[in-house]
């Protein structure tokens, strides 16, 4: 318990889950012997050929549309649930064919990405409707139009670590930070772990610990605060530990503001 000056857990931006897919058995059992089935092991082939070479939905994709062998092959082994574990959004690829890959896969998707000053926070809503079942999520350049509180209604109930990246906009102004905060703190109920940045403004740190002190995230056991001003004064440390005692907390403080003057 306590303020310390080391991050809780590394960037969800990093985790790029291995994808390793195990050898299916060529040889079916038949009667009191083994029978040998060509056309089983072909297609055993074919999947370990394909997990390994396909690395991205795109790729995928791609192999599917010049064999139709594979397609049944990714359909049959699932590899397509596997590729789709952990998505970064927006798609190098036609966003479009992203969001058809992610309705008929969705919901194998457990970390997520969303790049927020490369595509904007719009799809998040979007994303929780297709991807219900995320655990680990990342939301970078959070503006001043905040995050849909839908997603929060369906990640809420899956969430268990989260990182939020706020940014100041000189012509927009502060971004959503309590209104994104309070509605997440309300909702996510199996959070384990928060992660917060972005904290360059003046009023920025108030608003977080005000959310935090919101009845809510029964399971959070360790939060990661960064930026300019993310340092908690010694009564905001003390309040914080009286209201959540177990709460491990660690604070990252840069010494310029990242503000888009």
């Amino acid at each position: 318990r306590g303020f310390e000056g080391t991050p809780v857990f590394s960037n969800l931006s990093m985790l790029q889950p291995a994808f390793r897919c195990p050898p299916w058995p060529g040889a079916l059992k038949h009667g009191s012997g083994s029978a040998f089935h060509a056309s089983v092991f072909q297609d055993d082939l074919l999947a370990m050929a394909a997990a390994f070479f396909a690395a991205s939905p795109r790729e995928a994709r791609h192999w599917c549309l010049v064999c139709s062998d594979f397609r049944d092959i990714f359909h049959s082994f699932d590899i397509w649930g596997r590729l789709i574990a952990s998505v970064t959004w927006p798609p190098s690829f036609k966003r479009s064919s992203a969001l058809l890959a992610l309705t008929k896969h969705g919901s194998k998707c457990t970390t997520l990405f969303v790049d927020g000053m490369l595509g904007s926070t719009d799809d998040i809503a979007s994303l929780a409707r297709l991807c219900p079942s995320v655990r680990e999520l990342e939301v970078t350049g959070i503006g001043s139009e905040g995050v849909d509180p839908f997603a929060w209604d369906i990640w809420g109930r899956t969430l268990k670590r989260l990182s939020l990246s706020f940014f100041y906009d000189a012509i927009d102004g502060p971004p959503a930070l309590r209104e994104v905060l309070f509605v997440m703190v309300e909702q996510c109920h199996e959070l384990e772990e928060l992660r917060v940045a972005g904290l360059d403004w003046s009023t920025a740190r108030q608003g977080c610990l005000a959310a935090l002190a919101k009845q809510g995230l029964p399971k959070l056991g360790r939060m990661q605060l960064l930026g300019a001003e993310a340092s908690p004064t010694t009564q905001e440390q003390a309040d914080l530990s009286a209201i959540r005692p177990d709460l491990q907390v660690q604070v990252a403080v840069r010494p310029m503001p990242n503000l888009d003057w």
